[in-house]
């Protein structure tokens, strides 16, 4: 009886440590299974690379073709006409509407977009992580501040852009010059703590900082306008009480926390209740636009206005009529965006205020005295800052 009790009990600790070894491995192969390095992902990041490669052959061979039968012409030169007929040759037909541009060029792949200059040298984009805020172009190269903070440069591609000509912010090739950016101009950065530096050497130069002003003018977050001589020295503070500014080279204006507007020189009170202005127009906030010059309105349910345009509601936009000047003709619609010189479409063409366009597939853009846009690859162009 003993013996028979004694098989029992063993045959029973043996059934509980199986049972054990077992859930320890089932653990292990749902573990190798379901992680971030498991099999299935690694065979799925495997599968993603190989195809991603086998798209990028693709458009090596289809360059080198390209550039192979440009050699063949009397000029040499490498055409939209060779680029398309390469790329449909590679990838059937079709494919060929997916390049864009007339030198340097794009092809929009299924995985990544492939920008191929004249040289036909190809450089891969991947989606970006980050969305672009603000980019201005300068001697020291291209700027370009991202949504999450980080203050990029990259050069420009070949000489310094002439005046009225787009540079290309180079992407895989950019350095980080600040993080916690909040924004920035030609000369300083200012830190999401309200910190201002000079962009060129880093040095600090205040606290407490809203927005700058191009060299020589900041204002602080208690609405204080400050004057910069030298950056190495103290500013001076000019006027209180204010939260924006805007100057030219006829007058300025500043608008104060009360959303008042004033004139600069001898703090002449304009307006009440604004929400933005600019030298001819300041827009209320019950969004009626009005004129500066003479105080009469203009217009309701207006979203936004430039110089002589505004845009309304309906995206219907105005300018002033060319044989009376106090009256305003509509004279486009299906527009999503009026900013400064320049609109953009419901189907996403950028324009000037003349109609010259600048280009299409725009993602976003700002216009003002340092001009970019985004198309929906992901590349970034900003103008010669003297163009506007």
């Amino acid at each position: 009886m003993k013996n028979t009790v004694r098989q029992k009990g063993i045959t029973l600790i043996a059934l509980i440590i199986t049972i054990i070894v077992l859930l320890i491995l089932a653990g292990i192969t749902i573990g190798a299974l379901t992680s971030n390095n498991s099999i299935l992902n690694q065979a799925g990041n495997a599968k993603k690379e190989t195809v991603e490669s086998e798209e990028a052959e693709k458009v090596n061979l289809a360059v080198m073709d390209a550039v192979t039968n440009a050699s063949k012409t009397v000029s040499g030169e490498l055409t939209t006409e060779f680029v398309k007929n390469a790329i449909k040759g590679q990838f059937g037909n079709g494919s060929e509407e997916n390049v864009s541009g007339d030198g340097p060029w794009k092809y929009k792949g299924e995985y990544k977009t492939y920008q191929i200059d004249k040289t036909g040298r190809i450089r891969e984009r991947e989606a970006k992580s980050e969305k672009t805020k603000r980019a201005l172009l300068s001697s020291g190269g291209i700027y370009l501040l991202t949504d999450k903070g980080n203050l990029y440069c990259s050069h420009y591609e070949g000489d310094f852009p002439e005046e009225g000509h787009f540079g290309i912010f180079d992407d895989q090739d950019k350095i980080l010059v600040a993080e916690n950016v909040k924004d920035f101009n030609t000369y300083y950065y200012i830190t999401n703590n309200n910190e201002m530096y000079y962009i060129s050497d880093g040095s600090k130069i205040a606290d407490n900082v809203k927005i700058a002003y191009g060299y020589s003018h900041y204002i602080t977050m208690d609405n204080k306008f400050y004057y910069i001589s030298d950056h190495r020295y103290a500013a001076e503070l000019v006027k209180e009480n204010i939260k924006e500014y805007y100057t030219d080279s006829i007058t300025s204006y500043y608008l104060t926390p009360n959303n008042e507007l004033y004139q600069f020189s001898n703090d002449n009170k304009i307006a009440e209740n604004v929400k933005n202005f600019d030298r001819s127009c300041y827009l209320t906030n019950n969004n009626e636009l009005y004129s500066i010059s003479t105080g009469s309105k203009i217009a309701e349910n207006v979203k936004s206005h430039s110089d002589g345009f505004y845009l309304n509601m309906n995206g219907e936009m105005y300018c002033v009529n060319p044989m009376d000047e106090n009256e305003f003709v509509k004279c486009a619609e299906g527009i999503k965006e009026l900013r400064d010189h320049s609109y953009l479409t419901n189907n996403n063409e950028l324009y000037l205020l003349n109609n010259t366009k600048i280009d299409e597939d725009v993602l976003d853009y700002e216009a003002n005295k340092y001009t970019w846009y985004e198309k929906m690859d992901g590349t970034v162009y900003v103008l010669h800052p003297m163009s506007v």
